[in-house]
């Protein structure tokens, strides 16, 4: 009488076993990212000062390569004076 109109169900369920994560693949995943970060950076670093002792060295040859034709054109001029 207790349990009248009372009724136990069961159900399977399939679970997917447990993802356990390796601390040494978490750890390898860490260092991956942050060394690729710092030669992100060092390659960032390395372009921008590459790029500007080219342009400097080729403002220098320009200077340099002016003023040698500005010496050129003096030097012939003052000998047409003599």
């Amino acid at each position: 009488m207790f349990f009248k109109k009372r009724a136990i169900q069961v159900s399977v369920v399939k679970t997917s076993p447990k993802k356990t994560e390796d601390p040494e693949s978490t750890m390898a995943t860490a260092i991956g990212e942050s060394s690729a970060r710092l030669v992100n950076e060092l390659a960032k670093d390395f372009v921008k000062y590459a790029a500007g002792a080219i342009i400097g060295v080729v403002v220098l040859y320009k200077a340099a390569d002016t003023l040698s034709q500005i010496a050129v054109k003096k030097t012939k001029s003052a000998d047409n004076d003599n």
